[in-house]
């Protein structure tokens, strides 16, 4: 009997969790929407502020919490290349809300193809189209021209 209360509940539980982001992203477009007119390079800093309060709320509304356990103090007026392993969809929400700088993370275009989620990412993000090697080369020049503008860069290489 415990058990099957433990799943209805935990059931609710995502239910409600998925419903917060869903409604937290649609605020998120909302801005990604207005800050798409500004043209200045670093204008993507708009958008990971928002982003970066997006997780803030996410995680308080949906009771998580998460520590930093070793926190380099890098040098956050210079860009910087961050590289981790990716692990699970938890990883932009948990480095969004763990870093302190803005940066442009590198991401695979088929992830441009979500509802809501693929506008903020395409705006947010750097694009990489894996399918051509003409094209990854793209993204590389990108990569090199947000650095060269001062904005950090995060490469999860296996989620590109």
């Amino acid at each position: 009997m415990f058990s099957f209360f433990k799943k209805v509940v935990h059931f609710f539980y995502v239910v409600y969790a998925f419903l917060m982001f869903f409604i937290l992203m649609l605020w998120v477009a909302f801005f990604v929407f207005i800050f798409i007119f500004f043209p200045d390079p670093k204008s993507g800093n708009y958008i990971y502020k928002t982003c970066y309060l997006w997780a803030q709320v996410w995680f308080a509304l949906i009771g998580i919490r998460h520590e930093i356990i070793y926190e380099d103090n890098c040098e956050v007026n210079k860009p910087i290349i961050f590289v981790a392993n990716h692990q699970s969809y938890m990883d932009i929400p948990v480095t969004v809300h763990s870093l302190k700088t803005s940066y442009r993370i590198l991401a695979k275009i088929e992830m441009a193809k979500i509802p809501i989620f693929g506008f903020i990412y395409k705006k947010a993000a750097i694009m990489v189209d894996r399918s051509d090697r003409s094209k990854r080369g793209q993204s590389y020049l990108h990569l090199k021209e947000a650095i060269q503008n001062g904005i950090s860069v995060f490469v999860y290489p296996e989620g590109t």
